[in-house]
Formats: structure tokens, C-alpha cells, sequence
């Protein structure tokens, strides 16, 4: 994955079309580009005027205050890196973290409001040295998770899910 700084060199240089609100992209690693916004821009040929990158992380300790869950880093051109931090015992809540964000100064419009989220499909090879049972079980078990739609509790219609095939 690309670092999210160099991406943002390359939008400003080949001044790619931007349509109104806000985008708010998951990711694992806040430093890099999520996959999601990558497959998003080479389909639809556009981004959004403000781009939120959003990390969610869990900590070891069993609850986290709220005015110390959020980091925010203003990356220019319309980009933002937020880390939010819950506790293992407090209940994920992205509509309240944006809150947080709006409260530091960023113009969000709820209305106007994306969020992009990654979904990996696990397909099993058998080429990866793990018995193929225990692939296939594993495979079992991703797929049945909770949606991260409804664990964020995020509106599900301004959800966009964008799919990846990943072989084990």
C-alpha cells in the first residue's frame, strides 16, 4: 500500500475531480492508503472535497475517556488522519467519534457523509502450509462475523463496501 502522503502529492498533481462531503475510509494502518479509496478513485474517477482516513484501535485497558479517544492530524488538501481508541470494555460508536472530530474544527455535514469500507472474501488454496481444513474453518468463521457496519454502528445506507479476494 502506498503512504498516504504521496497520495495525496499525486491527487494535487494530476488534479483529480472532487465531488462534495465527506468520505470516511477505514483503515488498519493510518499511514498508508486504504485499499477501499484506491479501487474507489480507479472506478469512479473522483474523491471527495474532505477525506477522512479513520483507524479504530483497542487498547488494553478496559475503558478509555472519551476526550482521550481521538487523534487528528490535519494532512492538507482536504485529508485528515483520525485515530479513534476504545477500551476492551467500551462499545465502538463511529457516529459519536465523528462527533469528536467535528468538535476539533472539521466541517462535517452529516448529510453529506460516506463512509468506504474494506471487505475481504477469504478464498481457500490449500498453497498457503496450513491443512485445508483448518483453512476452510478459518474462512467459515471470517465470513460469519459481524458486519462492520452494524459493530461501528454505522448508517447502513451510507455504507459502501468495496470487496477483495484474499487467497489463504
Amino acid at each position: 500500500m502506498e503512504p498516504i502522503d504521496s497520495f495525496i502529492k499525486k491527487i494535487n498533481e494530476e488534479d483529480i475531480q472532487r465531488v462534495s462531503g465527506t468520505a470516511i475510509y477505514f483503515t488498519r494502518t493510518f499511514d498508508r492508503v486504504p485499499t477501499a479509496l484506491i479501487h474507489n478513485l480507479k472506478h469512479n474517477k473522483v474523491i471527495h472535497e474532505q477525506i477522512i482516513v479513520l483507524s479504530v484501535q483497542f487498547k488494553s485497558t478496559p475503558r478509555i475517556p472519551m476526550e482521550k479517544r481521538l487523534t487528528l492530524s490535519n494532512l492538507g488538501a482536504g485529508f485528515y488522519s483520525a485515530q479513534i481508541n476504545y477500551g476492551f470494555m467500551d462499545r465502538t460508536n463511529i457516529p459519536q467519534a465523528i462527533d469528536l472530530i467535528k468538535n476539533k474544527g472539521v466541517k462535517i455535514e452529516t448529510s453529506q457523509l460516506s463512509y468506504f469500507l474494506g471487505r475481504e472474501t477469504l478464498i481457500v488454496n490449500g498453497k498457503m502450509g496450513m491443512p485445508v481444513w483448518r483453512e476452510t474453518i478459518f474462512a467459515i468463521l471470517s465470513r460469519n462475523a459481524q458486519r462492520a457496519t452494524r459493530y461501528f454502528k454505522l448508517p447502513a445506507e451510507k455504507v459502501f463496501e468495496v470487496g477483495t479476494n484474499i487467497e489463504i
